[in-house]
C-alpha cells in the first residue's frame, strides 16, 4: 500500500481535528508551546488543500476551528509572556533603588549587591 502526501495530510488533520473536540483547550495550547506545530499560514495552506482534494468538509471545519483556537492560545501566551517581563521589570526597579543607598538586604541586613547570584 503506498503512503503519499495527501494520505499523511488527511491522516493528521484527522488526528488534529480530533482535537478541537478537546473542551479545555489542552490541545490547542500543547500545540503552540511546540513551535513545530503550529503556524498560521501552515494551518490556512493544509485548508485550502484539503478542500482541494475533497476530503470531508466536517473535518476541515473542525481542523480551522482548531487553528483558531490556537490563534488565541498563542496570543493569551504571548501576552502573559509580557505580563510577567512587566511584572518581573517593576519588581526588580525598587530592589535597584534600595541597592543604590544601601548595600545591605532589607530583611536581614547582610551585605547585598545586585550582581550577587539569586
Amino acid at each position: 500500500m503506498s503512503f503519499g502526501s495527501k494520505e499523511l495530510l488527511k491522516q493528521i488533520v484527522k488526528i488534529y481535528a480530533f482535537g478541537e473536540r478537546d473542551k479545555e483547550n489542552i490541545f490547542p495550547a500543547a500545540i503552540i508551546r511546540d513551535g513545530r506545530s503550529y503556524n498560521e499560514q501552515i494551518f490556512s495552506a493544509a485548508a485550502d488543500v484539503l478542500r482541494r482534494i475533497g476530503e470531508d468538509m466536517r473535518i476541515i471545519q473542525e481542523f480551522i476551528e482548531l487553528g483558531a483556537k490556537a490563534k488565541v492560545a498563542a496570543s493569551e501566551a504571548m501576552d502573559a509572556e509580557a505580563a510577567l517581563e512587566t511584572f518581573l521589570m517593576n519588581s526588580f526597579d525598587p530592589i535597584q533603588r534600595h541597592l543604590s543607598s544601601d548595600s545591605t538586604d532589607p530583611f536581614n541586613r547582610s551585605h547585598l549587591t545586585v550582581d550577587l547570584p539569586c
